[in-house]
């Protein structure tokens, strides 16, 4: 019995003895790592705006695993043929450089119809809109940038005229002539004179005043576009990048708020109208010669461009 545990107890020692050598020889073992097979695939050189027209020298390869490169443009070896294929092809969206890019970032050169087109998004429409260096930012907006269209208008003009042929002194508690309004908020930039694309980088270095901008919008907004060119003088104004919403204070800004001076007189005037004394037309008659004496009479008129006598015919 003492012999069978001394067998035991040394086959034991030898056990743990050969394990431990085991993991003393595993842990000083260089491990092996299987190398995954490499190809390539088409990348920007730079960052790509949405309207850019590829040409030479703005696509790239980059090593990527083979395991996933076939979701993207790739090859085998670094075949310029293939880039050469994109040539002409338009960024259908901003890419950044370096970013691995697929056949659906850009738009065929062969596509129906023409560039702007193909940039739209769905249901959407391009609406060009006359500017000049006031009202076109001065050269500062440029394709993919967002704005707000302004219209500014004279309301007095557009006006019925009352008996006497003109307008009332004020439109209303607020508006002597004109008023402008915000009437399109966060529109995208398609086209600024006939340039789809203006590198970003360049941007500051080739600032030229344009006589147009196309815009996107949606069909009720084009309409009011449309109408809007026929109401007065449309203005174009540059939002930040940085997005938020906007709480405007008032629907419309009048002249009386845009001037202090104007409205000043204009209350004035108003106050000096209301303490001139009444007139009472039934007591003021002309006076009686001539052989119309009886048929007309002469009445004393206040308004706020002063007081004037008038001649009407007599009752």
């Amino acid at each position: 019995m003492r012999i069978l545990l001394i067998i035991l107890l040394v086959c034991a020692t030898l056990g743990l003895s050969g394990a431990g050598f085991l993991l003393l020889k595993n842990r000083n073992a260089t491990p092996v790592v299987k190398e995954e097979p490499k190809a390539y695939i088409v990348v920007p050189q730079t960052d790509l705006v949405r309207g850019h027209v590829v040409g030479p020298g703005d696509l790239n390869w980059i090593e990527w695993p083979q395991s996933s490169a076939i979701n993207f443009i790739s090859s085998n070896v670094k075949d310029e043929s293939v880039l050469l294929r994109y040539n002409g092809r338009i960024v259908k969206s901003e890419t950044a450089a370096n970013t691995p890019i697929t056949e659906k970032t850009f738009i065929s050169k062969d596509v129906a119809g023409g560039l702007i087109s193909s940039l739209l998004e769905k249901d959407k429409r391009a609406y060009t809109l006359s500017v000049t260096v006031d009202t076109g930012g001065a050269g500062f907006i440029l394709p993919g940038d967002y704005v707000d269209v302004i219209l500014v208008q004279n309301l007095r003009d557009k006006l019925p005229r009352s008996r006497s042929g003109d307008p009332p002194t004020r439109l209303n508690e607020q508006i002597i002539n004109s008023a402008s309004e915000t009437i399109i908020q966060n529109v995208k930039v398609l086209a600024v004179g006939s340039k789809t694309f203006v590198a970003r980088a360049s941007a500051s270095k080739d600032v030229t005043p344009v006589e147009s901008i196309t815009v996107e919008v949606d069909q009720a907004e084009s309409e009011k576009l449309a109408l809007a060119k026929t109401l007065g003088i449309i203005s174009v104004v540059l939002r930040s990048l940085t997005y938020e919403k906007d709480n405007p204070t008032s629907e419309f800004v009048a002249d009386t708020d845009t001037s202090k001076a104007l409205n000043s007189v204009v209350k004035k005037l108003e106050q000096e109208n209301k303490s001139a004394p009444a007139t009472n037309i039934s007591n003021i008659s002309s006076p009686k010669t001539g052989p119309r004496a009886d048929k007309t009479k002469s009445i004393m008129i206040y308004s706020g461009k002063g007081v004037f006598e008038k001649t009407v015919a007599a009752e």
